[in-house]
């Protein structure tokens, strides 16, 4: 009976924990929720661990210029307000995980505020050569 008391204890006491986790990502991804501006962005390359000048004739902008998030799922749009990319989400913590036609890329959001964020990307070029390109993108809420 002892054992039947504890057992019972310990599978209320986990699915309490189960669900308080829930409702904590469920907040994070509330405060995402709405219409995002893309209000900057920035692009480095790097050789060695040495940030190398950008070569003025080649750009490195992006066509985005704005996220929604509503439910799970976000839509990306271009400066024309066509839709450039769209799928679902999810928030754990600091990391957002975008899922679209199979493939899932996760990034760290930073809270720059209430009303900014920002997602960094690091891609490796050359693994021998340390070459890596940084890609930073911030986002401002729709007021």
């Amino acid at each position: 009976m002892k054992k039947q008391t504890l057992l019972l204890v310990l599978l209320f006491g986990i699915i309490f924990a189960i669900a308080g986790c829930k409702k904590d990502n469920d907040s994070s991804s509330a405060r995402l929720q709405g219409r995002w501006n893309l209000s900057n962005f920035t692009y480095e390359h790097y050789i060695d661990g040495k940030l190398i000048p950008p070569d003025p004739s080649t750009s490195h902008g992006t066509t985005t210029s704005a996220i929604v998030f509503e439910g799970n799922k976000y839509i990306v749009y271009d400066e024309e307000g066509d839709i450039e990319e769209q799928g679902t989400f999810t928030l754990r913590g600091d990391i957002i995980s975008v899922k679209n036609h199979q493939m899932t890329l996760s990034l760290p959001l930073k809270w720059n505020g209430n009303d900014e964020f920002s997602m960094s990307n690091k891609y490796d070029i050359s693994i021998k050569n340390k070459e890596y390109e940084v890609i930073t993108s911030t986002y401002s809420r729709q007021k």
